[in-house]
């Protein structure tokens, strides 16, 4: 985990189509863990909605989702600019 601290990570979830909720639980739980104890501030793109809705239910809206990678990786360099959450569609 010390190996983490401070990289900069984007997870690209283009082809990611189905996780059982076993996977995607424990997913979740690592991704969480990471963030809240200030390990990683991951930013996540190409997120599908249905995978959206999951990401608002565990995070409420503390992760950075993004439609690009470019976007996310921009989101490092400056994050005033690209820190803009996008929100499960409705």
């Amino acid at each position: 985990l010390s190996k983490l601290k401070g990289e900069k990570v984007v997870f690209n979830l283009q082809n990611l189509n189905f996780v059982g909720s076993t996977g995607i639980t424990s997913f979740f739980e690592i991704i969480k863990d990471l963030v809240e104890l200030n390990i990683l501030d991951p930013k996540f793109c190409c997120v599908k909605v249905e995978f959206q809705r999951l990401f608002e239910a565990w995070f409420s809206g503390h992760v950075e989702l993004y439609d690009q990678q470019d976007s996310a990786l921009k989101a490092f360099i400056e994050p005033e600019v690209f820190a803009i959450r996008k929100q499960p569609s409705q």
